[in-house]
C-alpha cells in the first residue's frame, strides 16, 4: 500500500517504519525535524513531506494518491497537563486528518491512549466509557470522537488503537524506565520512584508492532481497540522483572516519588478478541 504516515522519526515511528518496508509499502512521512532524519537507517527508503502538528496548518500535503494514514505523531508527551494539547495540538491535529480525508484515502489507523478513559479502576474493555482528565487525554478522546463522524463521511475506516504503557528498548525520553537508566550510567547509589504498589498495565514495542500489523492486514475490524497485554502488574514488580532481564543493577528506593494525580491507582487492559 502507498502510506501516509506521522510520527515517522519517533519511539514507535523509528521501531515501525523498518517493519512497513520489510513488507513491501511505500511510505511518505511527515516529520517536523526534517534537518535530522538523514542519520535515520531509513531516510533514502521513504518520502519525507514538512509536518507541524504543534501550529495549526502548518503542513503541505505531498502530491499523488494514498490508500491510508497511519497516525502515529503527538507532540509535547513529556508533559500530559500541558495545555497546548487542546489549544493547539489538537486544532493542528483535527485539521490535519481532515485534509488527510479529504485527499480520499480509505483508512486510518491512529493510535490513541488509555488516557482517555480517565481514572478508572481494574480491568478496562475497549467498550469502556472515556472521562479523561488530563488535556492529553481530553485531546487524543477530542480526535478520536472527531474522527469517527469525519471517516464514514469520506468512506474511509477507522480504526482507533488505545496503547496502555508502553516500553521499548532504547526507552522513550521521559519515561520511567529512561530515567531508570540514566540513574545507572550516572552510576547513582540509588533509584527513586513511587512506592510502586500501583498496578499498570505494560505492553512491549514488540507486540504493540504485531498488533498494529494484525489491525492493518484486517481491514474490516473498524473501531476502537485497546493495545495491551492484559496483565497486570505492580510496577515495582514492573522494574524489577526489567532490570533482572537485562542484567541491571540498582537499588531500588520505592516512596521517594510521589504518585501522579492524574492516573488511577490500579488499571489494566482487557485485550479484544480477534
Amino acid at each position: 500500500m502507498r502510506i501516509i504516515l506521522t510520527g515517522g522519526t519517533g519511539f514507535v515511528g523509528s521501531a515501525l517504519v523498518p517493519k512497513l518496508l520489510e513488507h513491501g509499502h511505500s511510505l511518505c512521512i511527515g516529520t517536523s525535524r526534517s534537518n535530522e532524519v538523514h542519520h535515520l537507517p531509513y531516510s533514502n527508503q521513504v518520502d519525507w513531506f514538512p509536518l507541524d502538528l504543534c501550529v495549526h496548518g502548518n503542513y503541505t500535503l505531498p502530491q499523488g494518491s494514498f490508500d491510508m494514514l497511519i497516525h502515529l505523531a503527538w507532540p509535547k508527551l513529556n508533559n500530559y497537563l500541558d495545555a497546548a494539547h487542546l489549544t493547539h495540538i489538537l486544532p493542528a491535529q483535527l485539521d490535519f486528518t481532515s485534509q488527510v480525508l479529504k485527499r480520499g484515502v480509505s483508512r486510518i489507523l491512529s493510535l490513541g491512549t488509555c488516557m482517555e478513559y480517565g481514572l478508572v479502576e481494574g480491568a478496562i474493555p475497549s467498550s469502556h466509557p472515556t472521562l479523561p482528565v488530563t488535556p492529553y487525554g481530553l485531546a487524543k478522546d477530542s480526535l478520536h470522537k472527531a474522527l469517527t463522524f469525519l471517516a464514514p463521511i469520506h468512506n474511509a475506516r477507522l480504526q482507533w488503537l488505545r496503547v496502555f504503557y508502553l516500553y521499548g528498548n532504547p526507552p522513550r525520553k521521559g519515561t520511567l524506565l529512561h530515567k531508570l537508566h540514566a540513574a545507572i550510567e550516572e552510576k547513582l547509589p540509588g533509584f527513586p520512584m513511587s512506592k510502586g504498589n500501583q498496578i499498570r498495565d505494560f505492553i512491549s514495542m514488540d507486540q504493540l508492532i504485531h498488533e498494529v500489523f494484525w489491525y492493518l492486514n484486517h481491514p474490516d475490524s473498524t473501531g476502537c481497540f485497546n493495545l495491551c497485554s492484559g496483565t497486570p502488574i505492580s510496577v515495582l514488580d514492573f522494574v524489577q522483572n526489567y532490570l533482572d532481564k537485562h542484567n541491571l543493577n540498582i537499588d531500588l528506593e520505592p516512596g521517594k516519588v510521589a504518585y501522579p494525580e492524574y492516573e488511577p491507582f490500579a488499571f489494566w487492559g482487557v485485550p479484544d478478541s480477534k
